[in-house]
């Protein structure tokens, strides 16, 4: 399965995301990288409060769901606060 780029498989426009979520790079939104830390804030930040699903983040990002979670948790990404 090829890597989806940030807003893929959400139906976003990749526009959107840019301006939506402060942070996000034309590079990132791009599909070039998976995780960086604003991804792992916008993951803290989301999953713990049930506003998104970790099954769907992680098809965002391109990375596992166990992925997702662990840094949902703070088991990943641990210099990130």
């Amino acid at each position: 399965m090829a890597k989806q780029s940030l807003g893929m498989g959400l139906g976003v426009p990749k526009g959107v995301v840019l301006k939506c979520i402060p942070g996000i790079t034309e590079r990132y939104a791009a599909g070039s990288d998976k995780l960086n830390d604003v991804a792992v804030r916008i993951i803290r930040a989301s999953i713990p409060l049930g506003l998104w699903d970790s099954g769907n983040a992680a098809k965002v990002f391109g990375v596992t769901k166990s992925t997702i979670m662990q840094i949902a948790s703070g088991r990943n990404w641990k210099h990130i606060k």
